[in-house]
């Protein structure tokens, strides 16, 4: 039941939100606290009771719920002006739970952003006082698609409110900045405790702009209760701020400064575009990334069935691609990039290829389902998996750039004419289709389908890779041998950094037979092991990793065995893929 205080204002929750019911005309507000100026702005160290922050302050919430080409839509459009995580329900009981006790107390500070004319402030000395009027309330909800007000015999009918029960008009002045859980669950409490004073930074919002206030709130979230890196992301775009590094971003300045000649954009400039082709190709509905793009996390943290990708890495590989000398980075603009409007094209078009390949001979036609691409989002194809499409994505430059070696038009159809390299390969193999985890996995495989782009002819004609792709994709890795090993009369215990041992391998293309640096279907860091036998077992003395063709040794193994009679130490090299391994030895001087 909700508590009516002595002043005849009632407390109710609707739709994740309080609703305030007014029998008669409230008093003002009126905060007192002192006046503090920092960098030439003014704002107010106050006290006010929890239920007086509570009743004239909303929350910008963003739309979590929302689908992901709504949410797309709305970052691209005026209204994008908040910022704030949706209400957690337990964290504000948790909060009234705590703050009912006699010996608990809310002694941090809370910020808010208030309209409070200049008029209505006095000050003397260090000390103010603000005085809020009341004049928000409406008896019918003012927005034409609601029109909500109580009929005569139900509650609250002849009452005032200051949010609408039925719709997301909420017409309270405060902007809750940072605290809204402390203000919701102290003033959950009830007249008992709802009349406590609790501790408010008041921004006016003269002083302070949206921007501003976004800054604030993602400088103090993103140093208690993190935010979520997709709600990150948004307030970097949308407020024109710079972090270092956010999810998959690892430069995230969004900020739309000069370029500094000669060049002829920034990080900020690239990062901006990169998002807002991600939200166009989500917003389209003709589009296949129609709504397949995580833009936001859910309200209850779990992912969407059906996406793809999420919105910071899409952004993260755009934005490289857009560099100067990439494959999205266009000279003859003056920008340097290629037009938004010309890159969404070019990445539709290209998911299109994608799909027009596979099943072989029929590939996937828009409003169709097949083990490819499930057009409903009941369950996915193999391209829907995550980790398959990241790598589909990472091959785009790739692709790309065999289409423009040819000076043709970038299309669908050129683009077909590219991928069909790959026709023969049988993503219903589970060799294949579960290289989509771990990053290894996926690593490998990107690896394994640029190899075949960068050594077959251009344009691909009839020279497809054949079937035997298949089978080759499941044995071990391809045979691999040293090209340099040290001088016979080296020995391991004279190593150092001046006078290493040195060891060079290299492997062939199963396409082309000549030399590539390692496997191609195997992960690209090597385990070496240094392994001697000592009392007459084998023992690994030392263990590493080469993440190229070259290894040096450089310091001498702790528990080398270094006696006259002891034994040659065997330096073993092995590429790995799976539970499968091909290794290659060579012994040493101890």
């Amino acid at each position: 039941m909700p508590a009516a205080s002595p002043a005849g204002i009632t407390r109710e929750m609707a739709d994740g939100k309080p609703v305030y019911w007014y029998a008669t005309a409230p008093a003002p507000v009126v905060l007192k606290g002192l006046v503090t100026v920092q960098k030439g702005k003014t704002f107010y160290l106050a006290r006010g009771a929890a239920v007086d922050l509570d009743r004239m302050s909303r929350v910008p919430v963003i739309p979590y719920k929302q689908e992901n080409d709504q949410i797309a839509a709305w970052v691209l459009s005026a209204a994008s002006d908040k910022w704030q995580r949706t209400l957690d329900p337990q964290r504000i009981k948790d909060i009234d739970e705590f703050f009912r006790r006699a010996r608990n107390f809310i002694v941090n500070s809370t910020v808010i952003s208030l309209p409070v004319a200049q008029t209505a402030i006095s000050v003397v000395g260090d000390v103010a006082e603000l005085r809020v009027d009341v004049t928000w309330l409406v008896r019918r909800c003012p927005n034409p698609l609601c029109g909500f007000s109580p009929s005569r015999g139900q509650p609250h009918h002849d009452e005032s409110f200051d949010a609408c029960p039925r719709c997301e008009w909420d017409g309270r002045p405060g902007v809750i900045v940072d605290g809204q859980h402390r203000i919701r669950g102290a003033a959950l409490s009830g007249p008992t405790h709802w009349g406590q004073p609790l501790v408010a930074t008041i921004l006016l919002d003269n002083q302070f702009s949206p921007s501003d206030m976004a800054r604030i709130f993602t400088e103090i979230t993103t140093s208690a209760v993190d935010l979520d890196d997709l709600h990150k992301l948004f307030l970097l775009y949308r407020f024109e701020l710079k972090v270092r590094n956010i999810g998959q971003v690892r430069d995230a300045d969004f900020r739309q400064l000069p370029p500094a000649p000669p060049q002829k954009n920034t990080t900020g400039l690239r990062n901006r575009r990169a998002y807002e082709v991600v939200c166009q190709l989500v917003n389209d509905p003709t589009s296949r990334w129609h709504n397949r793009v995580t833009m936001l996390p859910t309200e209850s943290g779990s992912a969407r069935r059906g996406d793809v990708i999420d919105a910071d890495r899409a952004l993260a590989y755009i934005e490289e691609w857009l560099r100067d000398g990439n494959c999205l980075g266009d000279p003859r603009q003056v920008d340097g990039m290629v037009p938004k409007a010309q890159c969404v094209q070019f990445f539709q078009d290209y998911i299109e290829a994608v799909l027009a390949i596979w099943p072989k001979g029929a590939g996937t036609p828009i409003g169709t389902s097949t083990w490819w691409w499930r057009d409903l989002r009941a369950s996915n194809g193999v391209l829907q998996q995550r980790g398959i499409f990241e790598v589909f994505m990472q091959l785009f430059p790739v692709v790309l750039d065999r289409v423009q070696q040819l000076h043709v038009p970038v299309t669908k159809s050129s683009l077909t004419d590219q991928l069909v390299l790959l026709e023969e390969i049988d993503w219903t193999d589970p060799a294949w289709a579960e290289l989509g985890t771990p990053d290894k996995n996926k690593n490998m495989l990107l690896g394994v389908l640029a190899h075949l782009f960068y050594v077959s002819a251009n344009p691909v004609g009839t020279a497809r890779i054949q079937a035997w792709i298949n089978n080759w994709i499941k044995g071990s890795p391809d045979s691999f041998a040293f090209t340099r090993v040290p001088p016979p009369a080296s020995q391991l215990r004279s190593v150092s950094g001046r006078a290493p041992l040195r060891f060079e391998w290299q492997s062939k293309s199963p396409i082309t037979g000549k030399p590539t640096p390692r496997p191609i279907n195997a992960y690209e860091t090597a385990n070496v092991s240094l392994v001697q036998v000592q009392a007459g077992r084998p023992v690994t003395i030392d263990e590493m990793t080469a993440t190229s063709s070259v290894l040096e040794l450089t310091e001498v193994p702790a528990d080398l065995d270094k006696g006259p009679r002891a034994a040659v130490v065997t330096v073993q090299v092995a590429y790995t893929h799976g539970n499968l391994a091909t290794t290659i030895t060579h012994d040493i001087v101890p």
